[in-house]
């Protein structure tokens, strides 16, 4: 499989051709603009591109007009449509919402949620709180609660929490 990318950011569109390359994908071209994309792909023909969504000239939209004007014009060549930039601000969200959801926790159940996060169990975090153990059971479920992790079948909300935590 002959690949093209098209990345402007030149330590990314580096990696992705060493991961590529690295799998046994031949790397047919790159580019770091989306008029060089679509020069490079009509020389060399690849049969898929991978492109950023944000590119020069404009650093707007450019890679995925190219990625539109590659699909009409060559409509046998795969495109693969990536963009950092939706990734960076979705994660950006996801921390501020963590670190709010935290703000609602009381001092104890921080204290609680840290222990759990280092891995101890309500035991351990009894005696090191001097505490019962009912009461730390009694911090944790609060905790779920204030977090928002409901009880399912499916999610292991000792788990999720560190999450949260650990990512604040």
């Amino acid at each position: 499989m002959r690949v093209v990318i098209g990345e402007d950011e030149m330590l990314l569109r580096e990696g992705l051709s060493l991961v590529l390359g690295g799998a046994g994908i031949e790397i047919a071209g790159s580019a770091g603009d989306a008029t060089t994309l679509l020069d490079v792909v009509e020389r060399t023909r690849p049969d898929v591109v991978i492109t950023d969504i944000r590119m020069p000239p404009r650093r707007a939209d450019d890679g995925l007009v190219a990625a539109t004007r590659i699909r009409l014009v060559w409509p046998d060549t795969g495109v693969l449509v990536l963009s950092q930039f939706v990734q960076r601000k979705a994660m950006m969200t996801s921390a501020a919402r963590s670190r709010r959801d935290l703000d609602l926790l009381t001092p104890r159940q921080r204290e609680v949620l840290e222990l759990v996060a280092q891995g101890r169990s309500n035991a351990a975090i009894a005696t090191r709180l001097e505490i019962a153990e009912k009461s730390v059971v009694q911090h944790v479920s609060r905790i779920y609660d204030e977090l928002g992790l409901e009880a399912n079948s499916d999610d292991h909300r000792r788990v999720l929490a560190v999450v949260r935590y650990l990512t604040r």
